[in-house]
Formats: C-alpha cells, sequence, structure tokens
C-alpha cells in the first residue's frame, strides 16, 4: 500500500487534497443531486427525459472516482470489503450485473477511504443490522441460497440435499412419490 508524508492512501490524498474541489463539485455535487431527483420522478414524458439525464449524471460521476485497490487504500475496512468482495465475484456469475456490484464497490471503498462522515454510518448500519440478524429478526440465507448465477460448491451439496427432503416427503394419492410408476 502506498501512502503520501502525512501516511494518507493515495485515494484519500487524491480526493481531499489534490483535486478537492473538484470531487466536491464534478463528482459528489452530481452524484447526491441526481440520486435524489431518481427518487422524485413521475411519470410524464419530460419527467423522464430528466431521469435518463440524471441517471447518466449518476454513471459519470461513479467512473470520476479513482479505481480502489489494496494498494491505494489504506483503511482496514476497505481491505476487509475487498476479500469479501473478491470472493463475491469469484462466485457471481451473472455478467449483466458485474458493473453494477463494481460501481457500488467503488463508491463504497472511495467514501470509506476519506470520509470519516459515511464510514461511521456504514458502520452503525452494518451493526444495526448484525444485531437483527443475530436476535433472529432478519432472516438467515438460507444453506442453498443464492439460487441463481451462484458457483458455490456448498450451495450445490446443501440444494441437492433440500430436493431429496423434498421428494421424500412428496406424495401422490398419500403414496410416497418415488413409489409410483409413472
Amino acid at each position: 500500500m502506498t501512502v503520501n508524508a502525512r501516511g494518507e492512501s493515495a485515494i484519500k490524498s487524491d480526493i481531499l487534497r489534490d483535486r478537492r474541489q473538484y470531487y466536491v463539485k464534478e463528482v459528489k455535487a452530481p452524484l447526491l443531486k441526481s440520486l435524489v431527483r431518481c427518487t422524485q420522478k413521475g411519470n410524464k414524458l419530460f419527467e423522464r427525459v430528466f431521469l435518463l439525464w440524471d441517471v447518466l449524471m449518476i454513471v459519470r460521476s461513479i467512473y470520476r472516482y479513482p479505481e480502489p485497490t489494496r494498494d491505494n487504500v489504506k483503511k482496514k475496512m476497505n481491505h476487509i470489503l475487498f476479500d469479501i468482495w473478491d470472493e463475491f465475484f469469484e462466485k457471481d456469475t451473472n455478467t449483466h450485473k458485474t458493473a453494477l456490484f463494481k460501481a457500488i464497490r467503488r463508491i463504497l471503498a472511495c467514501e470509506i477511504e476519506h470520509d470519516s462522515h459515511y464510514s461511521q454510518r456504514f458502520t452503525w448500519f452494518l451493526k444495526k443490522l448484525t444485531d437483527k440478524y443475530i436476535s433472529g429478526e432478519w432472516p438467515p440465507l438460507e444453506p442453498w441460497c443464492p439460487v441463481d448465477y451462484w458457483d458455490d460448491p456448498v450451495k450445490e451439496k446443501e440444494l441437492e440435499k433440500v430436493t431429496l427432503e423434498f421428494k421424500r416427503y412428496l406424495t401422490i394419492n398419500g403414496r410416497p412419490f418415488h413409489e409410483v410408476e409413472t
């Protein structure tokens, strides 16, 4: 990992010092404005045209963020997230959604790296979600999930087990499915 004389990561130094005004005016402001406006659009033709414009501004803003890598970020949170993202991209086989998830990773990593406002709120949100998961309020992921577009041998074994269990209890006129001749 590369750090500057202040001990900052390359991304933090770039966003907060080298090109701060650029990121404030040309990246974050249009991104936030467009995200908020997208939630307020109606169904009229001119509103749809503005929605397309806002989507274009969102995409443009996302790709103005530097590409985060293990070498240009310093925070341990980001290195942990990179481990999780790497595993995610190994298992996720839906190539149509890859760009979306990489855009999410890009924004999240850059914001966590340079802005404690967002990193603290992300950690708070993660803690609350973890509490809900541990308490049982957030339903656990079934062992065979995610089902579609997911390459994981553990999931495949669990799916086979569930399918066999289902067939065992499946009956036709009260007789087990495997005993019925078709």
